[in-house]
């Protein structure tokens, strides 16, 4: 394996020349088919069939690293609905970043600039994900990650605006007008129109909201949603399933695939004997690093310490 970092000044053809001979990892690279080489369970496959007939959000809930994120990647991908629609939950994050944001600065600066066209008031308005969504003449997957990080009302929140299907926008409405321009969260500036001061969905989009199970949802919350816990299943399939998984993401040489055997070996071993929380991907970066070394090499046992530490105690 190249090694770039020893303490020593390097140039920056040096970290030019290392990073044009070592890609970066299939799974760790942006790529429009995001998703493509994901394997939903038929659980998974019928929990998102059952929220497109019922039009209702999904809750999944599962440990790090089990695919949570992966599966409304898989769906967006394989339903082509375009780029999908991504809002990562914070413990600051508000119902407002989802829906739209107002650059009011913006806006009194450009007012107090006379060498400037005083610009519609929809110019400073940018949809959020869901804002977004509701607005698209397609259906649209919106992936909103790690719900359990949000404050205790954000929930229920968020909820009644799927309910309601529609949110107020104010700043908009104060201007006695139906039709604006304002930009999308691709950055589109794209027409709108309000309905008694507040946007409508067109098309009710595909929700997929993730937890690490941190906390509970109160009962209101759960009744409206439809809820599936992704386990991470090391059971009598385990074995074949990883190897599919290494083989949609990486090219094995056969003179490789004895290595790669053994190192699938470790790693269950890893999780059923010794009880270690690990995730498919921590296999993939072990397996990722030996392919770069020689067929007949040693397995380097210290830095498959260093991959696979454990997700939680």
């Amino acid at each position: 394996m190249d090694s770039l970092y020893d303490g020593n000044k390097k140039s920056k053809s040096d970290l030019k020349l290392f990073l044009k001979n070592n890609k970066a990892p299939k799974w760790r690279q942006r790529n429009e088919d995001d998703g493509k080489d994901y394997n939903p369970s038929e659980e998974e496959q019928e929990i998102v069939n059952l929220a497109l007939h019922l039009r209702r959000p999904i809750l999944l809930g599962g440990d790090p690293g089990v695919g949570k994120s992966s599966l409304a990647k898989s769906v967006n991908y394989t339903l082509d609905c375009g780029t999908l629609l991504h809002w990562q939950i914070t413990t600051h994050s508000l119902l407002q970043e989802g829906l739209y944001e107002y650059d009011a600065v913006a806006r009194l600066q450009n007012v107090k600039d006379t060498d400037e066209d005083n610009r519609p008031i929809g110019h400073y308005v940018t949809l959020g994900a869901l804002g977004s969504a509701f607005v698209s003449e397609d259906m649209r997957v919106v992936l909103i990650d790690e719900l359990d990080k949000s404050d205790i009302d954000f929930p229920n929140n968020l909820l009644h605006v799927l309910e309601e299907r529609e949110f107020p926008m104010p700043e908009l409405a104060r201007t006695g007008e139906k039709e604006h321009k304002v930009y999308n969260d691709d950055g589109e500036l794209i027409d709108i129109e309000l309905e008694n001061g507040k946007l409508k969905c067109n098309i009710f989009p595909l929700i997929v909201m993730t937890s690490n199970n941190e906390r509970e949802f109160p009962p209101a919350f759960n009744r409206r949603v439809l809820m599936h816990n992704i386990v991470f299943d090391n059971g009598a399939k385990f074995e074949e399933r990883l190897l599919s998984i290494l083989e949609k993401h990486l090219t094995i040489d056969i003179s490789m695939q004895t290595k790669v055997q053994n190192i699938i070996t470790k790693f269950i071993a890893k999780v059923r004997d010794e009880e270690v929380q690990l995730s498919t991907d921590q296999l993939m970066h072990a397996v990722f690093l030996e392919l770069k070394e020689s067929s007949d090499s040693e397995i380097d046992e210290d830095r498959l310490k260093k991959i696979w530490h454990k997700l939680s105690e």
